[in-house]
């Protein structure tokens, strides 16, 4: 469905059902092997658990076991999971870029990277003549911290695309809850170039997201929505695992 409506960019990650989310993308191109599978964009992600102190070889290791997964030989887009983790900036980067230099990835990104991580990562990657391309954070009319904290304004001044998760709140925006259909208190809530990352559980809502394609707000739209001023609580966890 997403294809069939020039949706072509899947993000995923090796922690998304313990692997199965990308091997279902393997399978559906292993299926499809005539409607421009060939052309799928994919981004991956590594999650640094405390455990993964071996680097560049822990990353580079769970590369493979991604790209194995995926039944491809490189990844368009290898990034970071989150910016916790026990080894400096210093030593990810150089992980990171050894995975660009094997040919395993094209680029590299972070996620939920502060301005100062994602500012030390970008340098970092620069001793290796390699450009940090993305960061993905949470960013909504709900959450717009990337914005009013001047992050993304720092990754475009280097050249740093944003990538935002959990664009409509996780449902809050959608009117998915409600009194009568609460939000579980468990979950995380969740214009400005930055570029959505819409997640579909089916064919309907993968449609649904494309049709987002076809039209732009107007000037007064977007001033209306601007001057909704939303500041929602935010957890500890989530600030422990949620610099950007």
């Amino acid at each position: 469905m997403s294809l069939s409506k020039g949706i072509n960019s899947f993000d995923t990650a090796e922690i998304y059902g313990f692997g199965e989310s990308e091997r279902c993308i393997a399978r559906y191109k292993a299926d499809h092997p005539i409607v421009g599978t060939k052309d799928i964009v994919v981004a991956t992600k590594f999650l640094p658990f405390p455990y993964k102190l071996s680097y560049p070889s822990s990353l580079i290791n769970a590369l493979r076991a991604s790209l194995d997964r995926l039944k491809v030989d490189c990844v368009d887009l290898y990034q970071i999971h989150g910016p916790v983790h026990l080894r400096p900036i210093n030593v990810i980067a150089n992980a990171l870029a050894e995975a660009v230099k094997l040919g395993l990835s094209k680029t590299v990104g972070v996620s939920k990277y502060s301005i100062t991580e994602t500012i030390r990562m970008y340098d970092c990657l620069q001793k290796h003549d390699i450009q940090l391309a993305s960061n993905q954070v949470e960013f909504s009319l709900l959450r717009r911290t990337p914005e009013t904290s001047g992050l993304i304004r720092e990754c475009h001044k280097r050249g740093i695309a944003v990538l935002g998760y959990s664009p409509l709140a996780m449902g809050r925006l959608t009117g998915k809850y409600s009194k009568a259909n609460s939000f579980p208190a468990s979950r995380g809530f969740s214009h400005v170039s930055v570029i959505p990352l819409g997640g579909a559980r089916d064919g309907k809502q993968a449609e649904q997201n494309s049709g987002a394609l076809g039209w732009r707000l107007t000037n007064e739209e977007i001033s209306q929505l601007e001057s909704y001023q939303i500041n929602p609580k935010v957890s500890f966890f989530h600030r422990l695992i949620q610099h950007g």
